[in-house]
């Protein structure tokens, strides 16, 4: 038997379940997969899919669930080589799925959807000789899962952020979101711990270490911002004082520092939630500046060819914002090769952005777009400005804008970025 023709399960997964799977690796593909599912091929939830790439020497781990493939795990050896034998076993445990590569334990995978929907084991890409479905097994029980974990690529500092997409249940009764010290979500000192319940109906805060236990102070206020079967995005703001939380794009709540952030270096996101994307941002990029700001611009200068992003929101009841590129290093007395400005209602300016130039202390003559404004008032944008060889390209949303012709020409260096004005700046970055 080889390719997607699947193998149905002739039993119902529980703890204890083994599916023992033995085949052939390719000897001229890329990769391959061995998924356990809803349905039958691709198309369908997906509970577990192990998918070895050899050109990439990883065995990658994931699931797909109703919104679509979730967050991958990639940690662990290649203990698979092209044109050669294994056998895989994938045991259900209670929290997680066991799995063996040729009789040696290598790795566990949360459970992400229930495992009774499972009810099908294909195999695209690959040749498989047998397939044993074993309603006990007699493998030793491994520990329990705390997952899925994530270890941070940074040390946490004010600005840093860390944004946190799943998807609930219809049956959801809690979750949690931790940022915690080590690698046991209650064993060890957790400096921040976010726990939506769906039956009390509220978010509660708090922290905890093995010494004291929790905090004596839990926070509830807020409301609850989440619904059963839906996605959520949480994102979590560093800032000196405390942390700033958003919920799909919302300010939620502020919860002061009561354990040092700098311990923090794993996310646990457990319960009744799969975990589809955890983002922490580009080390190198400026994120939640407080504004106004001035940046200076990565590798030196804007060269021919690079690019500038920032990314933000107006305020709800922004009057104007905007961006400039500084020949000097002070806003207030530096040359500006651009300066775009943002115009909800200003001077009686309403919907309308203007650029301009500002030389020797003077500003010249004003270019507007009055036709095509494509900003609003509490709603993302992200603009990109372009260094070309006549001009200045400014995109938002990946698709052209407007374009400002030198009025200061390169080679002259633009040193600095200023942000001033009604706006939120989520990060600044630059290609």
């Amino acid at each position: 038997m080889s390719g997607t023709e699947p193998r149905p399960l002739p039993f119902t997964l529980c703890d204890g379940a083994e599916i023992k799977i033995k085949g052939v690796s390719p000897s001229d593909a890329q990769r391959f997969s061995i998924c356990l599912g809803a349905g039958e091929d691709y198309s369908s939830e997906i509970h577990l899919c192990v998918n070895p790439r050899f050109h990439q020497s990883v065995v990658v781990r994931n699931s797909k669930g109703p919104r679509g493939w979730g967050a991958e795990e990639r940690l662990g050896e290649f203990p698979f080589s092209k044109g050669s034998k294994f056998e895989l076993q994938i045991i259900v445990r209670p929290t997680h799925f066991q799995i063996l590569v040729d009789g040696s334990q290598f790795c566990k995978f949360g459970h992400r959807l229930r495992m009774e929907t499972a009810k099908n084991v294909f195999f695209p890409d690959v040749t498989i000789e047998d397939v044993d479905f074993i309603e006990k097994t007699s493998v030793e029980a491994d520990e329990p899962l705390e997952k899925p974990l994530y270890k941070l690529p940074f040390k946490l500092s004010p600005g840093r952020e860390i944004v946190v997409k799943g998807v609930t249940f219809s049956n959801s009764n809690r979750f949690s979101i931790s940022l915690t010290k080590g690698t046991c979500s209650m064993s060890d000192d957790t400096p921040f711990y976010f726990n939506p319940r769906f039956d009390m109906n509220l978010v509660v805060r708090n922290d905890f270490t093995p010494q004291n236990s929790w905090g004596a102070t839990e926070e509830r206020d807020g409301g609850f911002p989440f619904s059963k079967d839906s996605d959520y995005e949480v994102k979590i703001v560093v800032r000196d004082s405390h942390y700033e939380i958003f919920v799909d794009g919302n300010h939620f709540c502020n919860f002061n520092h009561r354990l040092p952030m700098e311990c923090i270096k794993y996310l646990f996101v457990t319960g009744d939630t799969m975990l589809q994307e955890v983002e922490t941002g580009d080390e190198n990029a400026i994120v939640n500046p407080s504004v106004p700001t001035t940046a200076a611009i990565k590798g030196g200068s804007l060269r021919p060819g690079r690019k500038v992003f920032v990314q933000g929101k107006p305020k709800k009841h922004a009057k104007r914002f905007n961006i400039n590129l500084l020949v000097g290093d002070d806003f207030e007395t530096s040359d500006l090769a651009l300066h775009f400005d943002v115009r909800f209602d200003f001077e009686g300016c309403e919907d309308v952005v203007v650029m301009n130039h500002k030389q020797d202390g003077e500003f010249g003559q004003e270019e507007r777009e009055t036709k095509n404004f494509l900003f609003a008032r509490d709603q993302r944008f992200q603009l990109s400005i372009a260094l070309e060889e006549d001009a200045y390209e400014i995109s938002e949303g990946g698709k052209p804008y407007v374009t400002f012709e030198h009025r200061i020409k390169p080679p002259v260096p633009v040193h600095k970025l200023h942000i001033g004005g009604d706006v939120d700046i989520e990060k600044i970055f630059y290609e």
